[in-house]
């Protein structure tokens, strides 16, 4: 294989695209040979078979990358596996702890909730150097995440601090801390999300509204979308090349979403204007 051929070593996903056109290519070649319009000799078809096998073990052993068909759906079965397993895990930390909170003293649950967040990081990082596929880092990171939650909601409460909306600001840049550093793209959903809640309850409260209310006014999630969508714009993601993909298509989405509400429910937008002229420029 020339060196130029060579995909970025700092990223599978060249790899994996080389990998599917040379699979599309084998498919097309037998697809022409039972047609008669393109026919090989045996030492052609031999060597060329030979190439392309060799390219795809190189990929295989310096990616992780799916070579053939059947791994690639067991690759989408593993990562739906992966999210509903960390969500499920995620979802029972939550709630044993909440079961059981009462029962424990004020020091040991400060312990235990440090204590979590940090062993979950901990298996996060022997997970993330042990495999390359990331489903188990993925599972626990969310564990991380979860426990991490729970941390600022539970101290909050035993120390009586106030509620505020910078809570998600604090929990989006945790999750996006593990996506950056272990490449994990659900966890880039949630510090997104996380993020899209912070900056709309912020907008809310600019307005003076209290901000567990900013879901009452779309246009509040409008500058939240448009800062999503040029994000891949000013962080350089030559490292993460599938994370602006995720960026562009949450930052349009709200947009969109905000879009639609607003044309069907002028009456709740910030403008004084008449409700049906709003839906009418909103459709």
């Amino acid at each position: 294989m020339n060196p130029e051929d060579k995909p970025n070593p700092k990223s599978p996903l060249p790899a994996q695209e080389r990998a599917d056109r040379i699979r599309a290519f084998r498919d097309e070649l037998q697809q022409l040979e039972r047609e008669h319009v393109l026919i090989f000799s045996a030492d052609q078809l031999r060597e060329l078979n030979f190439h392309h096998d060799e390219v795809l073990e190189d990929l295989a052993r310096r990616f992780a990358i799916d070579t053939t068909r059947s791994q690639k759906q067991m690759s989408w079965a593993m990562r739906i596996a992966s999210l509903l397993g960390a969500l499920a895990f995620s979802a029972a930390a939550f709630f044993f702890f909440y079961r059981f909170w009462g029962l424990l003293s004020t020091p040991m649950q400060i312990g235990i909730l440090i204590g979590g967040t940090i062993l979950a990081l901990a298996g996060c990082e022997v997970s993330a150097r042990r495999e390359r596929t990331l489903y188990f880092a993925t599972l626990i990171g969310m564990v991380a995440f979860a426990c991490f939650v729970l941390n600022i909601s539970v101290l909050g409460t035993i120390f009586t601090i106030r509620p505020s909306q910078n809570a998600f600001l604090v929990w989006s840049l945790f999750a996006l801390l593990l996506a950056y550093t272990y490449g994990l793209r659900l966890l880039q959903v949630a510090g997104i999300l996380c993020f899209l809640g912070y900056l709309s309850a912020t907008m809310g409260t600019w307005s003076g509204m209290y901000w567990l209310s900013f879901g009452e006014r779309p246009e509040n999630f409008l500058p939240s979308g448009i800062l999503l969508f040029l994000m891949p714009a000013v962080i350089d993601h030559r490292k993460y090349p599938r994370f602006p993909v995720i960026y562009r298509v949450f930052g349009l989405l709200t947009v969109f979403t905000a879009i639609l509400i607003l044309g069907n429910y002028g009456s709740i937008s910030y403008l004084w204007w008449d409700p049906h002229r709003i839906e009418a420029m909103s459709t």
